[in-house]
Formats: structure tokens, sequence, C-alpha cells
């Protein structure tokens, strides 16, 4: 039926489909001389209206992140730098879930690592280019130009969840002379 030009919005799956966003597939799902363009599919107004509401979702995930543990980290010794990154990678996910909607935030492009530019899109209005910089290369324990999901959890960890005894126990359980 779509190959013919020819569709309908009947059936349950379609009951719950806003009527802005039918209206787009409809422009979309046409003879070519009558298709939306990309650029004229972009500016619909359901679209439009969505991009809008994610942006600002996403700004407020942002600016719950606390740039000054970004910094802290940055100061601290590689030790304590690679004591964080094992607790990050072994933390429970309700403890870390608002750090990780803050990483997939920021995230842009979804492959798992946060570029320059994808933090000074995020930050932006939060601080300037030369301390964006700083912060990345603080965070960059691997010094790949990026900071991944495991660099980014140690880098923004709250205190109150990196001093758990069960995170430090596990953490540093290589230098436990007693178990052999």
């Amino acid at each position: 039926m779509v190959a013919t030009g020819r569709f309908d919005f009947d059936g349950e799956e379609w009951d719950d489909i806003a009527p802005e966003a039918k209206d787009l597939i409809g422009k979309l799902i046409t003879r070519p001389e009558r298709r939306l363009t990309a650029s004229e599919a972009l500016q619909h107004r359901w679209l439009v209206s969505h991009t809008h509401e994610s942006t600002a979702a996403t700004k407020k995930i942002i600016n719950k992140l606390n740039v000054g543990n970004f910094k802290q980290f940055q100061k601290s010794e590689k030790i304590k730098q690679v004591a964080l990154m094992a607790i990050a990678v072994q933390s429970d996910p309700n403890d870390i879930q608002e750090l990780k909607e803050i990483f997939q935030a920021l995230d842009r492009d979804g492959n798992g690592s946060i570029s320059l530019e994808e933090l000074q899109h995020g930050l932006g209005e939060r601080e300037n280019a030369a301390q964006l910089i700083e912060i990345l290369g603080g965070a960059d324990t691997d010094n790949s130009g990026t900071i991944n999901y495991t660099e980014f959890l140690a880098a923004t960890m709250d205190a109150t969840t990196y001093l758990r005894e069960t995170y430090l126990k596990t953490a540093f359980k290589m230098f436990d002379t007693d178990n052999s």
C-alpha cells in the first residue's frame, strides 16, 4: 500500500500517535513531487516541538553535573584516578544513574565517548573554552582526546559514592595480603 501511495492510520497501533506525527508521516510517505524535502521535514511542527523539548530536557540534566568534581579529579594523583576508575567499573547502577543520564546527554553522537566539541556544546553556558580544555585533559586518563564512560564516572562520582566501604574494599582487594 505504501508503494502505491495509499495508506491510512486505521488500527489500534495508531490510536496513541499524535495527529501532528501522523501529518508528518503522511507528508513523507507520498509521491516524490509532493514529498517534503529533508529540510522541510526538519522544520515540521511535530519534529520541532519534540526537538525543543529534548534540548531543554538535556540542558536540565547537564546542569546537574558537578564540574568541580571534574576539576578535583584532574588534580588527583594517578593512583587515586586509577582507584576511582576501578570503583566506577564496579559501581551499582542505582548509585550512578544520574551520572549515566548526564553522560548520555553529553554523548550526542552515541559513540560511548565525549569529545571536546560535545563537552563544549553541553557545558558551553557554564564554562569557558579554556576551562573545558583543561577539564577534558584531566578526565581523559588514556590520552585518547575523548572521555569514555568509565573516565566520566570516575571524574564525576561524588565522594559519598566512591568512599563507600564496599567499593573501596573491592578496588583495593589486590593489595590485601590475607587474600592469597
